[in-house]
């Protein structure tokens, strides 16, 4: 299907991606179907809004009539579709485009097309404008005004984040729809239907939000709504409020973004990764639209390797000639790149950004989220999504795509042989920070995750304690199904609060006593002195540290080289996007993204912790193991008390 609504949309083409580079697209807008025309919702509202907005609004150059581009006007499709009983395809929508693709002003449009607009559904008709009672082939939707007092909220958690909108919207109602709807444009409110509608700034704190029944609302830059500026609980109140709405006025939120730091762990954050979550479980309700440069994707072009006459060559040693790139090169490579983020905004100018970008003293990580729309974080991150990604193991990926994914977390299990050697890696904590439990194989390093217990939200958190007895029956069931031939377990120094011993002791002891004799000697936790065991390794020794901090670097550039292979678990996959590179004095270690940081990396601890156990076991060769030397002690305060 295609459109044809000739002037009411504006014929934009698209310049389609240079060879070597192809962005990833959220959402339909760009998606065709097989004979290559657009894919559109089958019944949508939009529509009618499209000629609406054409008759009633001001364009961008302030004459009379409003035109989408058409790729704006795709999008308005998918995010006024409906289903055949005429309610919502999409419960909420997200545009998170590049800096100056126009979020803005058509955040602007879908305001007042929302106060004054068919954006409601009424009825259907035939291909004759006869009414019908319900849905029937080749029926078409016709809209309503939202005629129940028209709410709609534009909001941040600072001004800044909802001037642009406010301020484009203050222009774009034309004399005769302001006659018409009595509309009074005034700096932060504007008055419509003799008072009853309005479009308003909120900026409040939440509680004075609480309450408020808004019909629509604009959620101004998500991604710098954070903990520290209220941005979490500011969010938490306007959901309330528009699902509180939702079955009365059909009220919905449009968030306008940018790409988040996965540092700062922002709303936009959660929210993104909640989406891909129901994604990949197909049962998403939200429409988010965006066009993204994969991490790996140059900014600046490579160097040039010529031979000996002068002419590019692609194999090439070390004694060739490298020549750098020129800027006019690197000014043509960005260029292609934007232009392709852009899509259908020919406003933009690749030059300017490009200027910007080449600055001495620019943030590349802060350049690639506004102007290539990635989701990178700083220098500190350590491994990078589009690595993740490439290191699923290629098994679990045909499964998940063949819709035969079943129990996600013994899936990876599956294509481990029951006779394959493996070790498992053990990082425990009593309350706050997540208890994981990650298994390595040693024939090819392959990484999955055995058991990850984390804090619930909310209340049911509060008096939470990592479930002992339900993780030492998952050991079990490891014990069961894998020939387990090395197990480290470092657990928190915290302590139980009915006897005061180390909470994890008395388990890891356990653990010691059913596997000991299982486990050859050389490759014991510890192998010699009062604290010799086979299972606790407590990472708070200094040599411990040391070692660690060689398979942090070890793991690390094996992924990055794309040499490890692992089972893809969304747990361990948010671990592993959580880590943050540091220097400490015992070398390069992980840590959270920020101190008090409510996103965990226990599980990634554990991924290294189990790759470097393996690559220990190879070392040192597995054998029949005999008697394990020493014996074991136990006390009423556990071994190491």
């Amino acid at each position: 299907m295609t459109i044809e609504a000739p002037p009411l949309v504006a014929r934009c083409e698209n310049l389609g991606p240079p060879e070597e580079f192809t962005p990833t697209i959220f959402g339909p807008v760009w998606e065709t179907d097989e004979e290559g025309s657009w894919l559109l919702p089958e019944n949508s509202l939009g529509w009618g809004l499209i000629a609406f907005a054409a008759k009633w609004l001001r364009g961008a150059d302030g004459e009379r009539g409003w035109r989408f581009t058409l790729e704006q006007a795709r999008w308005l499709l998918w995010y006024y579709a409906i289903d055949r009983r005429g309610r919502w395809i999409y419960s909420e929508g997200v545009i998170q485009m590049v800096k100056g693709w126009g979020k803005d002003p058509l955040g602007a449009v879908v305001c007042a097309l929302e106060l004054i607009g068919p954006v409601r559904f009424s009825h259907w008709v035939d291909r004759n404008g006869r009414r019908l009672t319900a849905w029937q082939e080749g029926a078409q939707p016709v809209g309503k005004r939202q005629n129940r007092e028209p709410w709609i909220q534009i909001t941040g958690v600072a001004r800044e984040q909802t001037k642009n909108t406010m301020s484009f919207l203050q222009g774009l109602f034309t004399d005769e729809a302001k006659a018409e709807w009595n509309i009074e444009v005034n700096k932060e409110i504007i008055y419509a239907h003799g008072g009853q509608g309005r479009i308003e700034v909120i900026t409040s704190a939440p509680r004075t939000m609480e309450g408020n029944r808004p019909s629509f609302a604009i959620r101004g830059e998500p991604h710098h709504w954070v903990n520290s500026n209220g941005g979490h609980d500011f969010n938490k109140v306007l959901r309330r409020n528009i699902t509180k709405m939702r079955s009365t006025k059909g009220s919905r939120t449009l968030a306008l973004t940018n790409a988040y730091n996965p540092a700062e762990e922002s709303v936009l954050q959660k929210e993104r990764e909640a989406y891909e979550v129901a994604v990949a479980r197909g049962t998403s309700r939200t429409f988010w639209y965006s066009v993204e440069a994969p991490e790996d994707v140059l900014l600046f072009p490579d160097y040039t390797r010529l031979d000996e006459n002068g002419d590019r060559i692609v194999e090439y040693d070390e004694h060739d000639q490298m020549i750098p790139p020129s800027v006019d090169t690197i000014i043509a490579h960005l260029s292609r790149i934007l232009r392709v983020l852009g899509g259908d905004a020919t406003w933009l100018s690749p030059e300017e950004t490009v200027e910007e970008i080449m600055r001495p003293d620019s943030d590349l990580s802060e350049m690639r989220r506004f102007y290539l729309n990635s989701v990178v974080s700083g220098t500190d991150t350590y491994l990078v999504d589009a690595d993740l990604a490439a290191t699923i193991h290629p098994d679990l990926k045909a499964l998940r795509e063949a819709n035969e994914a079943g129990d996600v977390l013994r899936l990876g299990w599956s294509i481990v042989g029951r006779d394959d050697p493996i070790v498992m890696f053990f990082d425990g904590s009593k309350s706050g920070d997540s208890t994981a439990l990650v298994g390595c194989r040693v024939s090819d390093g392959y990484i999955f995750l055995i058991g990850l217990w984390q804090q619930p939200p909310g209340d049911r958190g509060r008096t939470w304690l990592a479930p002992r007895e339900e993780i030492d029956g998952r050991v079990k069931e490891a014990e069961e199904t894998f020939n387990i031939v090395a197990f480290w377990a470092d657990p928190s120094h915290a302590k139980d609060d009915q006897d005061g011993t180390r909470y994890w002791d008395v388990l890891i002891d356990r653990w010691h006593g059913r596997m000991s004799d299982k486990i050859q000697p050389n490759l014991w936790a510890v192998q010699t002195g009062e604290r010799m065991s086979a299972i606790m390794w407590d990472m708070a020794t200094p040599a411990h540290q040391d070692l660690f901090s060689q398979a942090v670097v070890r793991f690390g550039d094996d992924m990055d080289a794309q040499l490890v292979l692992w089972d893809g678990h969304p747990g361990l996959r948010s671990h592993l996007r959580n880590a943050r590179k540091f220097w400490s004095s015992h070398g390069l270690v992980i840590r959270k993204p920020a101190r008090g940081s409510t996103r965990k990396i226990d599980a990634a601890v554990c991924a290294i912790g189990a790759s470097m156990l393996a690559r220990l076991v190879k070392i040192k060769g597995l054998e029949t193991p005999g008697k394990a030397p020493g014996s074991v002690w136990y006390t009423k305060r556990g071994r190491h008390g």
